[in-house]
């Protein structure tokens, strides 16, 4: 029986779990049971969450990263791919051009932000100035 403190992120940890190294028919079989237990629990209200759950831990899991790099101007290939290099091994970015930072770049993760903007730059410095 559920909890009254289990999570969605609970939920999404077994479901990684139990699927770990599966395929095929045993991963169908492993899901299947998994949608019953939720159904029986009165929860497929929340397999949208769960299932996003599931998605961050499995990237968490496998060190994945997700970045947003936005830059004034757009960006070669390799000056992204250097990027990313210094973020991990399985990194993935969207580029976003954004004049109003000047040049430099900022550089978005799940839970920071590097600001390298020429635009942050210049307001620090007529802030030291002031």
């Amino acid at each position: 029986m559920a909890k009254k403190t289990d999570t969605n992120k609970d939920y999404a940890i077994a479901l990684y779990r139990m699927t770990l190294d599966k395929s095929g028919a045993e991963l169908k079989e492993v899901t299947r049971a998994f949608v019953h237990l939720l159904a029986v629990r009165g929860l497929l209200k929340h397999a949208d969450r769960i299932i996003n759950e599931f998605i961050n831990y499995s990237k968490q899991e496998n060190d994945e990263k997700e970045i947003e790099i936005t830059s004034a101007h757009s960006l070669s290939e390799n000056v992204v791919k250097t990027i990313k290099q210094a973020f991990g091994r399985n990194v993935t970015a969207s580029t976003k051009v954004d004049a109003s930072i000047l040049g430099g770049i900022v550089v978005k993760t799940t839970d920071k932000i590097f600001d390298a903007s020429l635009k942050t730059q210049v307001e620090r410095l007529h802030a030291e100035l002031s």
